[in-house]
């Protein structure tokens, strides 16, 4: 048996917002469920169609819940192991405000890290709750360009552009986000136009989260909370925003209707998505 050790690892460490008022809120069996639901955002990735990622490269990801932190983490030797964690961070974030009304914050971050079975440390972790905790505020998922550059030392030009759909840079801030709403939308898109996913449930989707947010700005008057969602709003109109002008550039369009929040423009344009 080999030396049991540390290893670089690429680690999220992801707090779920209002999770202590939810476990307040509900029954047991809707608590469980977020538990449950996890692994399966997770699994999604793996779910659906592609021919980038093998179940090897999927099997050396590292899941650990722990009340309401998730500590996600791929090793460096994973081929495109950036791109996964990314990919993955994506999904779950996106999943658990799709289906449970919870947005999410955390880091990204690069380093030392061991996790077996529920048991989970190292620099790496320390590192990315401390970006979550004193860097993150807002519902983004964030990591320092010393983390990309890492990465963009060990791959190619080709696998670099990858996360170019699945994450953003901030410049005032000079931080990288991790897109899951901009994501969302066009994973969506090509769902429609590949008949894996129905207009109108696509429509739904957005359409709720539109509501969802509108909803808690409406009502809300602690401006802590306030504030997270007017980032919500602002960053979704803004990947909305993208999302239409590389449709126009492109003389494509999105199969489905789908609107700004506090927005009236629902028009569907019907073009293809390649």
């Amino acid at each position: 048996m080999g030396e049991i050790s540390y290893k670089n690892y690429y680690v999220a460490a992801i707090d779920i917002l209002g999770f202590s008022q939810y476990v307040r809120s509900n029954s047991f069996s809707y608590v469980k469920d977020i538990f449950t639901d996890i692994p399966r955002f997770t699994a999604l990735v793996i779910d659906n169609p592609n021919n980038d990622f093998t179940q090897e490269m999927l099997d050396s990801v590292t899941l650990n819940v722990i009340s309401d932190t998730i500590v996600i983490a791929v090793p460096e030797e994973t081929y495109r192991s950036l791109e996964i964690l990314v990919l993955i961070v994506d999904t779950v974030v996106f999943n658990l405000y799709r289906e449970y009304r919870l947005p999410c914050r955390g880091g990204i971050a690069y380093g030392e890290f061991y996790s077996d079975g529920n048991i989970a440390f190292g620099r790496a972790f320390v590192d990315a709750h401390e970006l979550e905790c004193l860097l993150a505020v807002t519902p983004r998922i964030i990591f320092p360009r010393s983390v990309y550059d890492t990465y963009a030392a060990s791959v190619g030009e080709k696998e670099l552009s990858y996360l170019s759909d699945i994450m953003i840079l901030e410049a005032d801030e000079e931080l990288f986000i991790a897109n899951y709403f901009g994501f969302a939308m066009i994973r969506c898109a090509c769902d429609v136009e590949l008949n894996r996913m129905s207009r109108e449930d696509a429509e739904s989707l957005f359409e709720t989260i539109c509501r969802e947010i509108e909803h808690e700005l409406c009502v809300r008057t602690d401006k802590r909370v306030r504030d997270k969602y007017i980032y919500l709003r602002d960053y979704y109109n803004a990947q909305l925003d993208i999302l239409r002008d590389e449709a126009e550039k492109s003389k494509i369009s999105i199969p489905f209707r789908i609107r700004k929040v506090f927005g009236r423009d629902r028009a569907r344009v019907n073009l293809t998505l390649q």
